[in-house]
């Protein structure tokens, strides 16, 4: 039976139909949450709401995108929202990259701004222009992206990589 087949069957009540469809994608779904939020007891539980959330709106699935984009889109909000909810995106992007000087917003010696500032020149122009407007003058991340005209995970996804990127440069350096 392929999956269009499952499909319209979980929405006329065959639980039979719904259980193969999980179980051909529940390892796709936990590995997506396991990436996202680090803890497999988490992963787990963000897996079962997935599947939950899918059956019960599986009606509203219109199949013009494959079922396992929407499903890895239900996990992705729904482990997001988890993340914001623990408030954990913020903290460990501003753990990770900021010397503790700037954590605890005392002035950062200036040897140490220095080589911020040169890793920073090593980035590309819109990826240093998103992280300069968040990190060093605290602009919130949605304001950036409305500022910008560019999606708020655009935003996200480049703090992300010149976050990496600087990180990699203070260590070599």
């Amino acid at each position: 039976m392929d999956e269009h087949e499952l499909i319209q069957k979980s929405v006329a009540g065959n639980e039979k139909a719904f259980t193969q469809l999980v179980e051909h994608h529940r390892g796709m779904v936990f590995r997506h949450c396991l990436s996202m939020v680090h803890d497999q007891e988490i992963a787990e539980d963000l897996t079962q709401e997935t599947f939950v959330h899918a059956y019960q709106h599986l009606a509203g699935f219109r199949m013009e995108a494959r079922f396992s984009t929407w499903l890895w889109r239900i996990s992705h909000n729904l482990s997001l929202n988890y993340l914001k909810k623990h408030h954990v995106l913020e903290q460990e992007f501003r753990e990770e990259i900021l010397p503790a000087q700037l954590l605890e917003k005392k002035p950062v010696d200036d040897e140490k701004m220095l080589k911020i500032r040169e890793a920073m020149e090593h980035l590309s122009p819109k990826h240093k222009l998103v992280f300069e407007m968040y990190i060093l003058k605290r602009v919130p991340q949605k304001q950036i992206a409305a500022e910008l005209g560019i999606a708020y995970g655009t935003v996200r996804s480049r703090i992300h990589y010149a976050r990496k990127e600087i990180k990699k440069f203070l260590q070599e350096a």
